[in-house]
């Protein structure tokens, strides 16, 4: 019997070991389907050591709650009134969709950075020693 339990942790610890690999969401597989792009296909262009990801991430996530996330919302708000109430033929929808999956697109990534950013900043808080007056951080 102990040996199963042993076999149980032998297994569990090579799972754990393992690289956690994103599922693609049903926006990336619509996207693919419909002959468009995803953030994957996005991210050869994006900053790739670690100084400038955050560097990259904090520029984002500065103007982020304030500006952009409304600003994104109210353009994805007139495109979807717009084809309520302009579209006159199907070719229109079609390229008005569009122009809502650049929006989605690029405020995915900017929605990403900021999550990203608020975890650097809980992870750096968790190091921090309230009582240590000189971190060595």
């Amino acid at each position: 019997m102990l040996s199963i339990f042993k076999k149980v942790d032998e297994i569990l610890k090579i799972l754990k070991s393992k690289p956690v690999v994103a599922e693609p969401t049903t926006g990336d597989l619509v996207r693919h389907q419909l002959g468009s792009i995803d953030l994957k296909d996005f991210e050869s262009f994006l900053p790739k050591n670690e100084s400038e990801r955050k560097a990259y991430v904090q520029y984002i996530a500065s103007g982020y709650k304030g500006y952009l996330d409304p600003t994104f919302k109210k353009l994805v708000q007139t495109q979807l009134e717009f084809i309520g109430k302009e579209a006159t033929d199907w070719e229109k929808v079609i390229f008005a969709r569009g122009t809502l999956n650049g929006i989605s697109l690029i405020f995915e990534e900017f929605e990403k950075c900021f999550a990203e950013h608020i975890q650097d900043i809980m992870d750096h808080n968790q190091n921090f020693d309230a009582h240590n007056p000189i971190n060595n951080e």
